[in-house]
C-alpha cells in the first residue's frame, strides 16, 4: 500500500559568490571610499590656490606636527583614517534593504547571515572591523584561500561575523529591476565580445530573471503590508 504522506523536497541552496566577483566588488568599493578623500584633498588645494584657506602652521614638517599633537588629537587622526577606509559606507549599505554596497550591487552579490536573513548595523560594523583587523595583519591571503576552498565560500571575517555572500539581489522596486536589466545588458556585451560561452550566458539570464521575479514578489508583499491611507 502506497503511503499518502508527501515526499519532502530539498530546499534550494543559495549560489555563493566566488572570489572573482568579491574582489571586483571590493576594489570598486575601495575606489568609492577613496574618492571622498580625493575630493576633500582637491577641495583644500583649490581653496589654498585661490587664497581662501591657508594651513595654520606652514614651516613645520608633518612629522613635527604629529609629535606636537596630544593623545586626543592623535586618536582623532587615527580614527579619521579608519573611517576614511569605508566602515560607515560599508556597514550602512550592507545592513540596508539592498544588503550590499554599491560595488556588490553592481556585481550582483549581497551579504546575509548564515540563515539568509538581513544583518543588523552592529553586525555589519563588526564584520567590517574584523576584515580590517585581518587585512592589517596580512591575513587577506588566508581569506582568499578560504573563499576558494570552503563550500560556502566564506572569508575569515565571514566566519567570525556569521555571514555569507550570495549571488543575486535583494530589495524590491524599480531599482532592483533596473539592476537586473543592467545584468542582462552586461551579459549580452560579454557574449558579443566572445568572453563567455552560450551556457554561461543562459545561466546569467536565468539568474537575472530570478532576481527580477524576487524583487517583484517583495514589492507586492510590501504593498500588501502597507496600511491603507487615512481618509
Amino acid at each position: 500500500m502506497a503511503s499518502s504522506q508527501p515526499v519532502p523536497t530539498a530546499l534550494p541552496q543559495p549560489s555563493f559568490a566566488g572570489l572573482d566577483r568579491r574582489l571586483a566588488a571590493y576594489f570598486l568599493d575601495v575606489l568609492i571610499a577613496a574618492s571622498v578623500i580625493l575630493i576633500a584633498g582637491f577641495t583644500m588645494r583649490g581653496l589654498r590656490a585661490v587664497g581662501l584657506w591657508m594651513p595654520a602652521v606652514q614651516e613645520l614638517s608633518p612629522s613635527e606636527i604629529w609629535r606636537g599633537f596630544g593623545v586626543g588629537a592623535k586618536f582623532s587622526v587615527v580614527f579619521g583614517f579608519v573611517l576614511s577606509m569605508g566602515p560607515i559606507y560599508m556597514a550602512l549599505f550592507e545592513s540596508s534593504p539592498w544588503q550590499a554596497s554599491l560595488g556588490k550591487r553592481l556585481f550582483n552579490i549581497y551579504v546575509s547571515d548564515n540563515e539568509g536573513n538581513r544583518i543588523s548595523v552592529a553586525r555589519a560594523f563588526g564584520r567590517w572591523f574584523t576584515k580590517f583587523f585581518f587585512n592589517w595583519f596580512f591575513l587577506w591571503a588566508v581569506s582568499m584561500g578560504t573563499i576558494v576552498g570552503t563550500s560556502q565560500k566564506k572569508a575569515l571575517h565571514d566566519f567570525v561575523a556569521g555571514t555569507i555572500v550570495v549571488r543575486g539581489t535583494t530589495g524590491g522596486g524599480r531599482l532592483a529591476r533596473a539592476m537586473a536589466d543592467y545584468g542582462r545588458v552586461r551579459d549580452s556585451i560579454c557574449l558579443a565580445l566572445g568572453n563567455v560561452s552560450h551556457d554561461r550566458l543562459r545561466v546569467a539570464f536565468q539568474e537575472n530573471r530570478a532576481a527580477w521575479l524576487l524583487a517583484g514578489q517583495n514589492e507586492v508583499r510590501a504593498e500588501s503590508k502597507r496600511p491603507p491611507p487615512k481618509s
